[in-house]
Formats: structure tokens, C-alpha cells, sequence
């Protein structure tokens, strides 16, 4: 597989993955569970440790999963610039290789 094929599935990645993360129904469901379990840590009793500590790997699963996803984004968005740049600069020397060929 070449780069641009790469390039290609990762940026592709990147747009499912912020299609997904950016969903209302996926924005309101994470946003629940998140205040969900910040409510029920900071309602535990103060010798329930043990509780607390379930909670506060739930919400860190949580944050890993939108993590995740956030990830997939930025790496599409890198390799994006990327390929940018390289046709940027591909332009640019085609325009310099016909500049020196005029003269």
C-alpha cells in the first residue's frame, strides 16, 4: 500500500470518526455518563473508597473512549495538512520548473 492510499484510509478514519463523535445522540449519551458518574463519586459515602475508585475507572474508560476518537481526528487532520503541503510544494516547483524554462 502506498502513502496517499495510507493517507487516503486514515483520512477517511478521521471523517467517520468525527462524524460518530460529533452525533448529537453520541454527544448526549457521553455527556450523561460523565455527569452521571461525577454525581454518584461525589455522593458516595466518605468511607467508600472502593466505590470511588469503580467510578473513577468507569469515567477514565469513558475519557478513553472519546480519546480515541479524538485520536483518529487529529491524525486525519495531520495527514491532511500533510498532503496539503506536499501539493503546495509540488505547485510550487512546477511553477519555479516553468519559470526557469521560459528564460
Amino acid at each position: 500500500m502506498n502513502i496517499d492510499a495510507t493517507d487516503d484510509i486514515i483520512i477517511a478514519r478521521a471523517s467517520r470518526a468525527e462524524s460518530i463523535l460529533s452525533d448529537p445522540l453520541v454527544a448526549e449519551v457521553l455527556s450523561a455518563m460523565k455527569t452521571a458518574l461525577a454525581e454518584q463519586f461525589f455522593g458516595t459515602a466518605i468511607d467508600d473508597a472502593k466505590t470511588r475508585e469503580l467510578l473513577h475507572h468507569m469515567d477514565r474508560a469513558r475519557a478513553q473512549f472519546e480519546g480515541a476518537f479524538r485520536s483518529l481526528i487529529m491524525g486525519g487532520r495531520m495527514a491532511q495538512e500533510e498532503r496539503s503541503a506536499e501539493q503546495q510544494h509540488a505547485a510550487a516547483m512546477a511553477e519555479i520548473q516553468r519559470i526557469v524554462k521560459e528564460r
